[in-house]
């Protein structure tokens, strides 16, 4: 599983969905995160960073998409 640190601004107008699909994004384009790497589970990531699971769910299907 991929250790990840997301960077998610409470401030920031971008939605909080978007900011986990662009840290995965960008972990994938530094190699921090590599082609078959599991993320964190989706109560992981809500409970870390204090989102609603619907939150994450929608950003990881969208990853899933891609």
């Amino acid at each position: 599983m991929a250790t990840l640190y997301f960077k998610i601004s409470t401030s920031s107008k971008v939605p909080k969905y978007k900011q986990i699909i662009d840290n995965v994004l960008k972990g994938l384009k530094q190699g921090k995160i590599k082609k078959g790497d599991l993320l964190p589970s989706i109560n992981n990531v809500a409970d870390k960073y204090s989102l609603s699971k619907d939150t994450v769910v929608k950003a990881y299907k969208q990853l899933k998409e891609k």
